[in-house]
Order: C-alpha cells, then structure tokens, then sequence
C-alpha cells in the first residue's frame, strides 16, 4: 500500500503542478494504471490525462549516488521504485487523406501544443526537482499540503529523485510527457 499511496500523492502534486502553474485544464482522467509504459496511446482528451505506473523496481542499501542528496544509516536492503507520471493530451494528425496524398497540415496547431507540452514539461521537472533537492521547504503556500502527504511517503529519508523527462509521441492521435520519479517509499504502517 505504501507505493500505491504515494503513486496516488504523485500526481495529485503533479496535477496540481500542471493545472496551477503551466495554466492547463484539469485533466479529465486521473488513475493509477499497471504497467511500465502506461495508458494506451488513444487514451488521451484535450484537457489530457494523468496517469502514474511503476516502471521497475530493485533492491538496494543505498539510493543512487549519481542523484542522492543525504546518505543512507546503515540498514538491510529495501525496495527502490522508479515511478513514471505520463500526461498525454490529443495531437492533430490529418484525417482527410485523398489519392493524391495527404492533406496540407496546420502546423500551427502542431507548433502551439508542442510549445504547451514544452512548458509543462519544464514546470513539472522543476517542481520535482526542487522537492527531490529542499523537500517542502521551498513549495509555494498553495502547494505545501500537497507537498507533505507526498513527502511523507519517503521521510525520513527525503530519497525522491526525478530521473529523467522524455517526451512521448505523436502516436495513436495522442502526445504528451513522462516523468520518471526514483523513489524508497516507506511502508504502510498499517500493513507494516
């Protein structure tokens, strides 16, 4: 339960991010789904869709050094996640094709959602990174809430690292974005 929860804290903060600071709709879908790629390429609307998945996990004593910030006591080992986040919206693709070939393309429909995609993707990475590097300390006032359930699934390590951002798409009339997210969640205590 610990690693669905924080999924589900993830892109609430994420979501957050997207509608509050790139200025985009609410997403119409926000879910958890199963598996490393995620949503199928045709699940996608213009507000967009949100989805989290664990992409792959290990076993490890030690977060990764080319992205740690504090070292870890000395403990058995423990579960490490890599989580990716994937916002996908529609993207135009030519539906009137003739026998002499394809349609003339707006490439200014293409060039604007591509410029949208760019910035969310740059709001996003930096949120996560800022929170990766001083936790809540620097989250705006708006956001702190949402900040501490998410970090509260990682303390007392703080060990949330974004990995990697990588744009996905044109495919299947969709695009969008995945974040990659290391993460050493702590149990459920519930379940614990």
């Amino acid at each position: 339960m610990g690693l669905s929860a924080f999924a589900t804290a993830l892109l609430n903060y994420v979501g957050d991010v997207i509608v509050n600071t790139s200025g985009r709709p609410v997403p119409d879908r926000v879910l958890r789904y199963w598996g490393s790629r995620g949503l199928p390429d045709d699940c996608c609307t213009a507000n967009g869709v949100l989805s989290a998945t664990m992409h792959d996990g290990w076993s490890t004593r030690e977060f990764p050094a080319n992205v740690a910030m504090r070292p870890l006591p000395d403990c058995p080992q423990r579960p490490l996640w890599a989580v990716n986040v994937r916002y996908i919206v529609c993207w135009s693709e030519p539906t009137d094709w003739t026998p002499a070939g394809p349609p003339t393309l707006d490439d200014g429909t293409w060039d604007a959602d591509a410029a949208m995609l760019m910035d969310v993707s740059d709001d996003v990475a930096r949120a996560l990174l800022r929170l990766g590097c001083a936790g809540i300390s620097e989250e705006p006032p708006e956001r702190l809430e949402l900040a501490r359930t998410l970090m509260g699934w990682v303390w007392p390590y703080g060990h949330l690292r974004l990995r990697s951002t990588e744009p996905q798409g044109p495919a299947g009339m969709c695009a969008g974005i995945v974040w990659q997210v290391l993460v050493e969640t702590l149990p459920d205590p519930e379940f614990s």
